[in-house]
């Protein structure tokens, strides 16, 4: 039925098995799409689409979304009458949707019956549960991320090899990834860096180089990133001599708090590291 709302408007019967194939990787038999019948005409299939696509842009679906995978979904929150957990009432979170929405291709339905914790809110419990499994999945099964303006700009950016070039050369490849070169010593060529080469972080982030082996124990002490918009998490993160890379709804929006940190606060760090935060949207538009 989910499958039907966004294909054009068909019906199709469910297959488990794709394709047989021998033990040289030859097709013996594949299953074809069956379109039993058309239960909405295609006009409306698109309108519904496009709707469910704003929808994780920038309504209740919003802690769905993937940044650069164009989800579609809708979130749900059911209250089970005449049952009650404790001292209140059981509920059922959930969240439908799928990926990518100018062309959908898959879907995937997350459901927790009676959710634990603070909140039972399909937008709170479910949703980001769908976008860390679509997060995963998506590029295993071949969708090509696509990215917006925005996206863009928040994307992370990925540390290069510095260790062995000159302290101008790596300023200058510093500079051109938007991000922040911080030197130690008075050497002239690197010797160490942090964070490490192929770590993600964001732009405008800090790179601790070292010249000298006297500085390479210089720490930082992890602040509590919690809680906070964006801009007030980098500003922290930054004036604790430390990196953040975002995960969640914050590449697509500015309307978000940060639940989540990958090193707890107090912890002392190699100036530089990266910390990862986990952002959502918490309004209460975002509420079934």
């Amino acid at each position: 039925a989910a499958a039907a709302v966004v294909n054009g408007g068909y019906l199709v019967r469910p297959r488990i098995v794709k394709q047989i194939v021998d033990n040289d990787g030859n097709i013996i038999k594949s299953f074809d799409v069956e379109k039993r019948r058309q239960v909405i005409s295609e006009e409306t299939s698109r309108r519904v689409c496009a709707l469910l696509r704003q929808n994780a842009i920038d309504g209740g679906a919003k802690n769905g979304d993937v940044a650069g995978f164009r989800v579609f979904g809708k979130t749900g929150t059911t209250q089970k009458i005449g049952m009650c957990s404790g001292d209140g009432m059981d509920y059922i979170s959930s969240f439908c949707g799928g990926a990518p929405a100018d062309n959908p291709q898959f879907v995937l339905l997350i459901y927790y019956d009676t959710p634990k914790g603070d909140s039972y809110y399909g937008a709170m419990v479910a949703a980001p549960t769908f976008a860390k499994i679509m997060q995963d999945a998506l590029p295993y099964l071949g969708v090509e991320k696509i990215y917006n303006e925005e996206e863009l700009k928040n994307l992370d950016v990925t540390v290069p090899f510095l260790v062995g070039s000159s302290v101008a050369q790596a300023k200058n490849q510093l500079n051109n990834l938007q991000l922040n070169p911080v030197i130690y010593g008075d050497g002239e060529r690197v010797i160490s860096q942090i964070p490490e080469v192929s770590t993600s972080m964001q732009k405008g982030g800090t790179i601790v180089l070292y010249t000298d082996s006297n500085f390479i124990d210089k720490k930082a002490i992890v602040p509590k990133l919690t809680g906070l918009s964006l801009s007030a998490a980098n500003k922290a993160a930054t004036n604790a001599g430390i990196n953040i890379s975002i995960k969640g709804t914050a590449l697509s929006g500015s309307n978000v708090i940060s639940i989540s940190q990958s090193e707890p606060e107090g912890k002392a760090v190699s100036q530089g590291t990266v910390v990862t935060v986990e952002f959502n949207q918490v309004s209460k538009e975002n509420r079934d």
